[in-house]
């Protein structure tokens, strides 16, 4: 993706984070008060050109970034820049032609996943808090935004999560692992492996830790990713040692929770989600600027039954 894109503001980039287009979800709140204003990253796209966006995204401008894709099921290759005057976006789709992924039933799964009859099929649940709002956010390990909302946001939505304001869902998808970048990088398939390592930290008790870790460690480049090696050095990182470690190293070389990523793609897919990050509170898509700032998304909480004192 481009490195500069200009906007009202003249903000600039974060540091390593190559921005792509832009844009919200046709259906997502509407929330004109919120000052600042989201970022999308393009989804992935196969030998067509980069887009330049006009408009940036600041680490600390308040807003988060969404990476992107056109359409679900098979893709159709979509460029295009729409201006949203009222909540002053910029909208870049590219998506490639392809099938969907296909979910397995027999797949094996980490600890606190829900199964393909749950409401967040396939999605790691941090916590429980019956009778509170849940919180289900789409990510893809690779996509740079969901590691910019994860350091503008991911902390205070833990916070909510272990204060039992809300019941927390990580939804993960792998549709960067088809991006141009990560086809011709040097770690193919990184998305993926990434969510496969996590799974196994997930049964090791550090599911916070490591999907803080995979973001923290994130690549430079776009389509970079992460090596094997890194991956299981990363377990070290976070803590787990031990038989717990060996556990770990075995889980991951033996691709144990392959198919459960797969499946997880497979729900992303056919619920028709266009982009990362994607949040949903209650089942009510969220816009990336009430998603990633904090007084916004605790305001909603609160609004929807939680408690945010």
């Amino acid at each position: 993706m481009t490195d500069e894109q200009s906007s009202e503001g003249s903000m600039e980039p974060s540091d390593g984070v190559d921005q792509g287009g832009f844009g919200e979800p046709s259906s997502a709140v509407s929330d004109p008060t919120t000052p600042n204003t989201p970022t999308t990253h393009a989804a992935a796209d196969v030998g067509l050109p980069e887009p330049v966006s006009p408009f940036a995204w600041a680490a600390d401008s308040g807003s988060a970034p969404v990476a992107r894709k056109s359409g679900s099921g098979p893709r159709v290759a979509v460029l295009g820049v729409i201006l949203a005057a009222v909540i002053g976006i910029a909208f870049y789709g590219l998506g490639q032609s392809r099938s969907g992924p296909q979910a397995d039933a027999s797949a094996k799964t980490p600890s606190r996943i829900g199964d393909a009859a749950s409401p967040e099929p396939w999605g790691v649940r941090y916590n429980d808090a019956p009778g509170k709002p849940v919180l289900a956010i789409w990510e893809d390990f690779q996509c740079p935004y969901c590691r910019d909302l994860e350091a503008m946001n991911g902390a205070a939505i833990i916070s909510m999560a272990d204060a039992g304001d809300i019941t927390l869902v990580w939804r993960p998808t792998v549709f960067l692992d088809e991006s141009a970048a990560s086809l011709s990088g040097p770690n193919p398939k990184s998305s993926t492996r990434a969510t496969m390592a996590w799974g196994c930290a997930i049964d090791a008790g550090k599911a916070a830790e490591f999907h803080a870790a995979l973001f923290a460690t994130q690549a430079v480049r776009e389509g970079d990713g992460w090596s094997d090696q890194q991956l299981l050095d990363l377990a070290s990182a976070v803590g787990i040692t031990g038989d717990a470690h060996t556990t770990f190293d075995k889980c991951y070389t033996d691709k144990t929770y392959q198919s459960w990523v797969t499946n997880s793609y497979a729900a992303f897919d056919a619920e028709g989600v266009t982009g990362t990050p994607a949040g949903f509170l209650d089942g009510t898509e969220l816009t990336s600027s009430q998603l990633s700032d904090p007084a916004t998304l605790k305001q909603l909480v609160g609004a929807a039954g939680g408690v945010t004192a």
